[in-house]
């Protein structure tokens, strides 16, 4: 299953990507954007659910910019199908 980032806004070549992160995995996530520099920002924290939104912004002339957001739904994804095997039917980022 692909991770869907919903892309919000787009300045010239600057994407702006949603994304949904579990609170198991935002240090992860956070190292990640502060290592390379990412803007980004806490949109929304959904408590009861245990995730965050984030919001990061990709350049998208920018080639490591684009493999670090793909690194990132890679995480995500593999971090989805251990979390939510055959075990659960209820899919945190379609919810």
């Amino acid at each position: 299953m692909l991770t869907k980032t919903r892309i919000m806004n787009t300045k010239n070549e600057i994407q702006e990507h949603s994304i949904k992160v579990p609170s198991d995995m935002l240090i992860d996530i956070f190292a990640i954007l502060l290592k390379e520099g990412l803007k980004h920002e806490v949109v929304q924290v959904l408590e009861n659910r245990a995730i965050a939104v984030l919001s990061v912004e990709i350049d998208s002339k920018q080639l490591r910019q684009l493999k670090v957001m793909q690194n990132i739904q890679n995480l995500l994804n593999a971090y989805n199908d251990y979390r939510f095997s055959e075990n659960e039917s209820f899919n945190w980022r379609e919810n």
